[in-house]
């Protein structure tokens, strides 16, 4: 196998996820899962769960994108942030 391939699984790419994970004390966990290749937005969700030592219990809310995705806050009605903060208090 060619050099390239093999680096290829542990370069950051636009396929990875980026997981946010909201927990019940308040803390906002940001994941990037590489490779993203062939896993599925819930896959990703739980390794990253997984990766911080939480319990399903331990978790108010999560989402995951793509690293690629390009993201535009249209106001702050639409900012998922500001609507996981009102959900959280």
């Amino acid at each position: 196998m060619p050099a390239e391939d093999v680096m290829a699984l542990f370069s950051p790419s636009a396929s990875d996820w980026i997981t946010t994970i909201m927990t019940r004390d308040g803390r906002v966990l940001n994941r990037r899962i590489t490779p993203g290749n062939g896993m599925s937005e819930m896959d990703a969700l739980v390794l990253s769960i997984r990766a911080s030592n939480l319990r399903d219990s331990d978790v108010v809310d999560q989402s995951a994108r793509r690293a690629g995705d390009n993201v535009l806050v249209v106001s702050e009605a639409d900012d998922h942030f500001q609507k996981l903060m009102r959900r959280f208090r």
